[in-house]
């Protein structure tokens, strides 16, 4: 680590879009990438959970050991919900939670949250803490799948941390280069 860098707030890459334009997918990309450029990774995925052609729930992908949970189900509309259609585990969410503070916690290169959504900014559940550790974590870049409408509120809850906020449904490959080239500068400076 680069003397100064513990004091040196983290950049958060906001990847935003709407429902199912690719968030996940892009940042499965990101990640095989990082990965590839031997960066320490921390955080989670949320891929979808399919039976056949039909999205049937969430599951989590821990970043640090590859362990993958049931995260949340679809429920019918009659049916009680946690958040819009889903039914999430709670026992998953808090132990996410847990690996979400721990990695943030440690001198990772990057840590990436997909996805944070309502639960987190409307209603101070699911991830919420892990946003209020971002300001202080050492790890120099931070990702987090938001939707557009979100950003704003994201922005005001990492502060003083910078946001940057890239679009998926603009050209993908130029914004996955894009976001290499600011975590590899972010991760040569710590």
């Amino acid at each position: 680590m680069v003397a100064g860098r513990e004091a040196a707030l983290p950049i958060v890459l906001a990847i935003t879009g709407p429902k199912r334009s690719g968030k996940t997918s892009l940042c499965a990309r990101l990640v095989q990438h990082c990965a590839d450029m031997g960066l320490q990774l921390g955080g989670m995925l949320a891929p979808d959970r399919r039976r056949g052609d039909a999205k049937v729930g969430i599951d989590v992908v821990w970043l640090r050991d590859g362990q993958r949970h049931a995260l949340a189900r679809i429920v019918p509309r009659d049916q009680a919900t946690t958040v819009g259609e889903y039914a999430f585990d709670h026992q998953v969410l808090d132990e996410t939670l847990a690996v979400l503070l721990r990695d943030l916690a440690r001198p990772l290169d990057l840590v990436l949250i997909d996805e944070i959504g309502r639960l987190e900014l409307k209603r101070g559940g699911g991830y919420a803490a892990a946003l209020d550790a971002i300001p202080s974590s050492p790890v120099p870049v931070v990702s987090v799948t938001v939707r557009p409408e979100l950003v704003e509120i994201l922005s005001q809850r990492v502060a003083p941390s910078p946001v940057r906020a890239f679009d998926v449904t603009d050209d993908p490959e130029r914004m996955l280069a894009a976001l290499l080239e600011i975590i590899r500068d972010a991760t040569q400076m710590a």
